[in-house]
C-alpha cells in the first residue's frame, strides 16, 4: 500500500512540473534499464525530467511517511482492534510501516531511476567520444 501512494503522487509532481508527456517519456525509458536501444534519439532530453523524478520520489516518499506517522500518533489507543498476537510496542510498529514509503521510494528512485540516467549520461559520453 504505502508504493501505492509515493509513485502516483512522484509522477504528478512530475508531470506538473515537465508536463504529461515528457513524464511518460521520461517513464517510458524504465525499458531501458534491461535493454539498451539501438538507435535512440535525443535521449539527453529526457535527463533533466528523470534528475527531478528521483528528487520527486524521494519527496513524496517522505511526506507519505509524515502523514502516515501523524496518522499513527492521531489514532487514539483503544482495544476495539485485536493483532493475534497483540504487538509488544503498537506505537512503533505503526511508525515503522509509516516509514515503508520513505524505504519503497528510495529503492525505486535509487535502484532504477539513477541507474537509468547514469546509463544515458554514459551513452551520451559514448556517443560524443565517437
Amino acid at each position: 500500500m504505502p508504493i501505492a501512494i509515493a509513485v502516483p503522487a512522484a509522477f504528478a509532481m512530475s508531470a506538473i512540473s515537465f508536463g504529461l508527456a515528457k513524464s511518460l517519456a521520461a517513464l517510458s525509458l524504465i525499458r531501458w534499464v534491461l535493454l539498451l536501444p539501438k538507435k535512440a534519439v535525443n535521449i539527453q532530453e529526457h535527463l533533466p525530467c528523470l534528475k527531478n523524478l528521483i528528487l520527486y520520489c524521494h519527496v513524496a516518499g517522505a511526506i507519505s511517511t509524515l502523514v502516515g506517522v501523524i496518522a499513527v500518533l492521531m489514532t487514539p489507543e483503544s482495544n476495539q482492534y485485536q493483532y493475534v498476537p497483540e504487538p509488544k510496542y503498537p506505537l512503533a510498529m505503526g511508525i515503522g510501516i509509516a516509514m515503508l514509503t520513505t524505504l519503497y521510494a528510495a529503492m525505486i528512485s535509487e535502484l532504477i531511476l539513477r541507474p537509468l540516467k547514469h546509463q544515458i549520461e554514459r551513452s551520451l559520453i559514448k556517443h560524443q567520444q565517437k
